[in-house]
């Protein structure tokens, strides 16, 4: 008996949820990945991503700046102005940050006054400052088989107010996701470069998304 395996394929939009870490959507998933994908610059690749790597701020932007991707929703507002709080549920926070990393976060890893503070199942993250820059993700690509390796092209979208217009870049990464022992994907590395930049069409061969792929021979 011939057995045939399971080929490499896109991963559909409502199927994203399913297979992420956390549980979310594709949206989500490219505001995480936002999150983090400038830590390699417009070049350079990412590894070892940690709690201290996660720009706690970006994740009220979806009630400060009402931003569609990031479904975070505030249990309440603290203080205001220079000693202003947005307060979430912890669990909610950490799980958009487990697609990124295990080093989720923690009464012994965020007790900064300051910057974001957890106390029992509430995370008070300050919102008093603002962004000198602003960033976007949008997927391009991905290539899936259960079980195995999954590869997510992205393009990231760098704009600083701060420093000069030239500083602004565009740039194409991969993010290499690996199954944990539930089954669910997180992020292992971020790879500068398309999937075929840095793994060719193997795994177009295999099922991928590419036009050969799609063709028909009688």
């Amino acid at each position: 008996e011939i057995t045939t395996e399971a080929a490499y394929a896109p991963v559909a939009d409502d199927e994203w949820a399913e297979i992420l870490k956390g549980g979310l959507t594709k949206p989500e998933f490219e505001y995480m990945l936002r999150n983090v994908a400038g830590k390699g610059g417009k070049d350079g690749d990412i590894t070892g991503i940690t709690h201290d790597d996660i720009i706690l701020l970006y994740l009220t932007y979806g009630d400060r700046d009402n931003n569609s991707k990031c479904g975070l929703r505030a249990i309440r507002v603290d203080g205001s102005g220079d000693t202003e709080y947005y307060v979430y549920n912890l669990n909610e926070v950490n799980d958009y940050v487990s697609v990124l990393t295990d080093d989720i976060f923690n009464a012994d890893n965020c007790n900064d006054g300051f910057g974001a503070k957890v106390n029992g199942n509430e995370i008070s993250i300050y919102t008093g400052v603002s962004s000198a820059d602003d960033s976007d993700v949008e997927i391009l690509d991905s290539r899936y088989r259960s079980g195995d390796t999954m590869y997510v092209e992205f393009k990231y979208s760098y704009v600083t107010y701060a420093d000069s217009p030239d500083n602004n870049y565009d740039t194409i990464k991969t993010a290499v996701l690996d199954p944990k022992e539930d089954g669910k994907y997180q992020v292992s590395e971020i790879l500068a470069g398309s999937i075929k930049d840095n793994f060719g069409n193997q795994f177009d061969d295999n099922g991928g998304a590419d036009d050969s792929q799609n063709q028909t021979t009688d």
